[in-house]
């Protein structure tokens, strides 16, 4: 068996007896989560103390379905207050975010980045 270490250890060698929960990691969500910082095991430390909220989730699940992502209609909000006012932006999607990525990459070959293919 493999495991891995999410917690601080200071010691860890072969043969030491791991216990098996069955449970993926899970994050607490809700209303409760807003403005908080987690651990990756989903533990507070920004030291104001446990979280009152029951749920949680696993932190692979599948993807939303697509009839439940809504359209871009609300502005992103970064938290910071010079980008949200010089740079606003429409929250994207998706789709957006791969026509992003393909046309950083075409940019990245266009400058030299990445050696141009040959047809």
């Amino acid at each position: 068996m493999r495991c891995i270490a999410l917690a601080l250890r200071t010691v860890i060698s072969r043969g030491e007896p791991a216990t098996d929960t069955g449970a993926p990691i899970t994050m607490p969500v809700g209303e409760a989560t807003l403005g908080r910082m987690f651990n990756v095991v989903g533990e507070p430390i920004d030291g104001k103390g446990a979280v009152n909220t029951d749920k949680r989730l696993p932190i692979h699940r599948d993807a939303p379905a697509f009839t439940d992502i809504r359209p871009a209609t609300e502005m992103l909000e970064t938290g910071i207050k010079v980008v949200d006012l010089l740079a606003p932006r429409m929250q994207k999607g998706r789709q957006d975010r791969a026509v992003r990525r393909r046309r950083r990459r075409q940019n990245r070959a266009y400058n030299g980045a990445y050696p141009q293919r040959r047809v």
